[in-house]
């Protein structure tokens, strides 16, 4: 899997999007097109996820997109317990249970214009993630890298997606966990203007 860093991409082009200018001549006018890349997804710490505390295992079509996971519990990503402050705390995690899955939905108007797509999953343990059911990347250590994912943009399709994660510790009695997972989607947006 690629690792790519977004710190660096932003500061490559100009912050949060890059412009680039195609001219094309036709008779009797001059077309400019305009093609600007802009976030169209943003998931960050602090949003609202789906979550399911790993004291039983969910049902086996969890990362779906169709799933529903009205059941679940909610809670503002930046989970976990121990040795910080969490949005949303695991306190009963310790010593009874090793795996938290969490789901969170978003929504895209034209996935043909995906240009990247970034995953990040800062956690204390192995983690898998799927996007619409579909695993995209998994790792069996601790690992806080930016992950390009663009290799799975066909796997997003019109109106709502679901990215899905798992995490497992390796003892249930580690006296701290932390789980938050960063995605975002550049998208090219499309304009043109003519002058003469």
């Amino acid at each position: 899997m690629e690792i790519f860093n977004i710190n660096e991409y932003w500061n490559s082009t100009k912050r949060n999007f890059f412009l680039f200018v195609v001219l094309a001549v036709f008779m009797p006018g001059v077309f400019v097109f305009t093609v600007e890349a802009e976030t169209a997804v943003d998931i960050k710490e602090g949003d609202m996820w789906s979550y399911f505390k790993g004291t039983e295992d969910p049902p086996s079509t969890w990362y779906d997109i169709d799933f529903d996971d009205s059941s679940w519990l909610t809670g503002l990503s930046g989970f976990g317990f121990g040795d910080s402050s969490y949005n949303t705390r695991l306190d009963d995690m310790q010593g009874n249970y090793k795996s938290v899955y969490v789901r969170k939905l978003f929504s895209i108007d034209n996935p043909s214009s995906i240009k990247m797509m970034i995953l990040k999953v800062v956690c204390d343990g192995p983690f898998t993630a799927y996007i619409n059911g579909v695993e995209v990347t998994r790792s069996k250590t601790k690992l806080t890298e930016q992950l390009d994912i663009t290799g799975f943009a066909h796997e997003i399709r019109y109106g709502d997606n679901v990215l899905s994660v798992q995490v497992i510790i390796d003892n249930s009695n580690n006296s701290s966990f932390s789980l938050s997972p960063f995605f975002k989607i550049i998208q090219y947006d499309k304009s043109r203007k003519s002058s003469n």
